[in-house]
């Protein structure tokens, strides 16, 4: 009979504790990912967001500047939206560089904002709405004096969405018709 001598193992596997170490780091790693795809979505859609507050306060400040009317219309279904100098007079010199279009106009894709990735990272333009009415709309106007009234008296409220199902997210642009302020809201998983 042989006997095997205590400070000798056997190569041939791996122990208990070798294992579970293994299982432990492949959580850890495995969570990590999942957190950092959760936050780059998110990201997404406030920079998304973000963009077209910026476009929105461009037309606003530029229809005061120059005293004239500039108009944002959404497309819902291409998922774009356009920015127009719609008053009377000369067209100011407006041009976004990254914009597809002419001096006074151009036209934003939204999906071209973030381009590439994956489905539930696209971010859409799911609702223009009033705020108070509830009244489904296309476009804000910009008066000479920087706000949409006295046309609407109510503010205009744009939804972002991205995700599906469960996972939707969304994102509020609300647009006050008084002062024509522009500011975004908390990301939601509720309207």
């Amino acid at each position: 009979m042989r006997v095997v001598s205590p400070t000798r193992r056997s190569s041939r596997g791996f122990t208990l504790v070798e294992v579970m170490m293994v299982v432990v780091i492949m959580s850890l790693v495995a969570g990590f990912m999942l957190i950092s795809t959760q936050s780059l979505s998110s990201q997404i859609l406030e920079e998304t967001s973000s963009v077209m507050a910026a476009d929105l306060m461009l037309a606003r400040d530029t229809a005061f500047t120059y005293g004239t009317e500039f108009t944002v219309s959404f497309d819902l279904s291409a998922n774009t939206y356009t920015v127009s100098h719609t008053g009377s007079g000369q067209t100011p010199p407006f041009e976004r560089p990254l914009g597809n279009g002419t001096m006074g106009n151009f036209t934003i894709s939204v999906d071209g904002i973030h381009p590439g990735g994956n489905s539930l990272a696209r971010v859409t333009i799911y609702r223009v709405r009033t705020a108070s009415t509830n009244q489904d709309v296309t476009n804000v106007v910009f008066n000479s004096l920087g706000n949409t009234g006295p046309a609407r008296t109510e503010d205009t409220c744009i939804w972002l969405s991205q995700g599906t199902g469960a996972e939707t997210r969304y994102q509020k642009i609300t647009i006050n018709w008084m002062t024509g302020q522009i500011w975004t809201s908390q990301i939601s998983s509720t309207l």
